[in-house]
């Protein structure tokens, strides 16, 4: 299962890479025929499916499969397997208390 994960991730940074490259090409072809709507357009009006907005969603994505394959070799680590665990039985006890903490919080700020 681990491979699949780490094919998923490799492909994943694969195609930010290619996406920032075709982002790169697109911007120096419109330079190139003078007009800048792509080069020098602010973030909010780029387009929904604009290949850098794209690649950094998918670097994100990539990240996060990363990190999950370093706390499975963390797992592995005598030093750091035992905390590793220990903090994860921790978190479903503060998982319990979550809720209740929440509601108090909730209503020692309400208004009236």
């Amino acid at each position: 299962m681990w491979n699949i994960l780490d094919f998923i991730t490799n492909a994943l940074y694969l195609a930010t890479v290619a996406l920032r490259t075709c982002a790169y090409f697109m911007v120096q072809a419109e330079k190139q025929n003078g007009s800048y709507d792509l080069a020098f357009a602010p973030r909010k009006d780029w387009d929904a499916y604009d290949p850098t907005l794209i690649s950094e969603g998918l670097f994100a994505a990539a990240n996060i499969f990363s990190s999950l394959k370093l706390v499975h070799i963390f797992t592995v680590n005598p030093y750091l397997g035992p905390l590793q665990i220990s903090l994860g039985r921790m978190v479903f006890d503060i998982m319990k208390f979550a809720p209740a903490s929440t509601l108090a919080v909730v209503f020692a700020f309400a208004a009236d």
